[in-house]
């Protein structure tokens, strides 16, 4: 159930999106198989983060991702090829991205992945429940949501 103040934040904050391709007003953007979330380079943090993303919380997998400056895209590696603003459809959630490049900086695999296992319990737990990065300098929030409608193009 959303609260009100997420109510009000979804509906009076602005959100972009990046895309590699050109799209229409009106157009649903929804999660993609071949998105970002499947890229090979990007498998050991999407797995860590999966293992302990609560039940409650939209997989990224399953998320169309937006950020709230679209400034930021590139930053949060999304595409800077057009670049619009989208109505989110759905509950919107918020995480700080330094808490995934955190999981990802840390060594993988064999006994390094065991003896970081609290590490990365405790970076994947901040990341879903928005706690914003321990360097305010280095935060870079990031929304998900189960889909978004494109209301307009502001770059291409």
């Amino acid at each position: 159930m959303m609260t009100f103040m997420q109510y009000f934040e979804n509906t009076t904050k602005r959100y972009f999106h990046g895309s590699r391709f050109q799209l229409p007003v009106g157009f649903k953007i929804t999660p993609q198989k071949n998105g970002y979330t499947s890229h090979p380079e990007t498998q050991k943090a999407e797995r860590l983060l999966e293992k302990y993303r609560p039940t409650n919380k939209l997989s990224r997998s399953q998320s169309v991702f937006l950020v709230d400056d679209p400034e930021l895209i590139d930053f949060a590696g999304g595409y800077e090829d057009y670049i619009y603003e989208v109505q989110p459809v759905g509950k919107v959630e918020k995480s700080d991205l330094s808490w995934y490049s955190e999981i990802e900086s840390i060594p993988s695999g064999g006994i390094y992945l065991d003896s970081y296992e609290e590490e990365i319990k405790q970076c994947a737990l901040n990341y879903w429940n928005d706690v914003p990065y321990y360097k305010p300098e280095n935060s870079l929030f990031e929304y998900r949501t189960p889909a978004a409608i494109i209301i307009g193009q502001i770059m291409s």
